[in-house]
């Protein structure tokens, strides 16, 4: 859903980090850098870059869920997400 002011046509959504039987979440707006939404996830998981494989799906998305690992992807990932809202 749209964020009020300041910063209209910012979307606000909430982020589960999966892994193993773990499960945390943090919510992320569109406009975040990708740098601290990576951030974000490895402190979830403890865990350095090179250690870990980022993937999105989106609820309801039958299709396999779709790398994201640099800002090129993660920008791609946050405008699907604004033309799904």
């Amino acid at each position: 859903q749209p964020n009020p002011k300041p910063r209209p046509g910012v979307f606000s959504f909430d982020i589960d980090v999966i892994a193993d039987d773990m499960k945390r979440g943090f919510c992320g707006e569109t406009d975040m850098p990708w740098e601290d939404f990576k951030s974000c996830v490895l402190a979830f998981l403890d865990s350095a870059a090179d250690e870990v494989q980022l993937v999105y799906k989106f609820v309801g998305d039958n299709s396999r869920a779709t790398q994201l690992n640099d800002a090129e992807a993660f920008s791609i990932a946050m405008d699907r997400l604004c033309h799904k809202a």
